[in-house]
């Protein structure tokens, strides 16, 4: 596991690089980076590389982040702001979820159900690291939680379409 995980981190930061000295910093962002990957499985491990830079950046501001969240749902237009990023992701990995099963690399699914478990994932882990920052290693929690969400996915396991 340890030496996948330091093979996606090799991979995300030769990615970063060429993509830096093709484009430049500022017109690269993270999708452009994951998207330089093989395959949306492939794809979706590097992601785990950035919810770990998420999650150690808000390390220790759970109060912070609770009483924005509870103020920004007071006021509409704050609650608009504040979800967009939610939403623009939810249509990243419903895209994502689609290219996978144009490219075959993903068993028949819902890609919009995918997408939405992804992101239930991804925010449930953050909340857990925040909530209980020592409670994990959160990074091998998140690799680990993404890899059994792949494999249910991937053809390993074509056999659980009945479930």
């Amino acid at each position: 596991m340890q030496q996948r995980s330091e093979e996606t981190r090799n991979h995300i930061l030769e990615a970063a690089q060429r993509l830096f000295s093709l484009n430049g910093y500022d017109a690269t962002g993270v999708a452009e980076i994951c998207q330089d990957a093989p395959d949306v499985p492939h794809i979706l491990l590097q992601m785990t590389e950035v919810l770990t830079v998420v999650s150690q950046a808000a390390d220790g501001r759970l109060p912070m982040f609770l009483e924005y969240w509870l103020q920004a749902s007071r006021d509409e237009a704050i609650w608009k702001a504040t979800i967009a990023p939610y939403r623009h992701y939810q249509e990243f990995f419903t895209t994502l979820m689609q290219r996978g099963l144009d490219e075959g690399s993903i068993r028949t699914v819902d890609p919009r159900i995918a997408a939405q478990t992804i992101v239930a994932l991804a925010m449930g882990l953050l909340l857990q690291g925040l909530f209980n920052p020592i409670g994990a290693d959160w990074p091998q929690v998140t690799r680990q939680s993404l890899q059994l969400f792949l494999d249910s996915l991937t053809e390993k396991n074509k056999g659980m379409e009945a479930l």
